[in-house]
């Protein structure tokens, strides 16, 4: 008897679905993950206390039902177990709010982190992980 064949891991730049409950799901790619010094031009913004960004920039479409883009439902921790600070001054931020089935909400999830390589981790409205997927390296 063989094993089932496991499920191939989400890649950058390859979409995957989030089950968001309630009949809910998202497609979300990650079209890019790349770390960097700086990710506002806004003078106000504090700068990096880890060494530097992890910056994605973030498809979220709704296969089914109606789904909210959020930044706050995006984790990334380190090789280490570190979790990465959420970046708030990010130019281009993903928007907050519902994204009707068909449409599309595109924007920048930032991460205060050490370069290195990561795992981001997309959660449902309730904070339940909902997808992983390895970036960086």
């Amino acid at each position: 008897m063989e094993a089932a064949p496991e499920a191939a891991a989400p890649a950058v730049g390859v979409p995957f679905t989030a089950d968001m409950g309630g009949g809910n799901t998202a497609r979300i790619t990650i079209i890019s993950a790349e770390y960097t010094a700086s990710v506002s031009a806004q003078s106000f913004a504090p700068a990096s206390q880890n060494g530097g960004f992890l910056l994605l920039d973030v498809l979220w479409e709704t296969e089914e039902g109606v789904t909210s883009s959020n930044p706050l439902y995006f984790d990334a921790k380190d090789a280490e177990g570190r979790k990465g600070e959420m970046y708030m001054f990010a130019d281009g931020q993903l928007g907050s709010g519902e994204v009707l089935p068909g449409d599309k909400s595109r924007g920048f999830v930032a991460f205060d982190m050490a370069p290195g390589a990561a795992t981001v981790t997309v959660t449902d409205p309730l904070l339940q992980a909902a997808a992983r997927i390895e970036v960086g390296g």
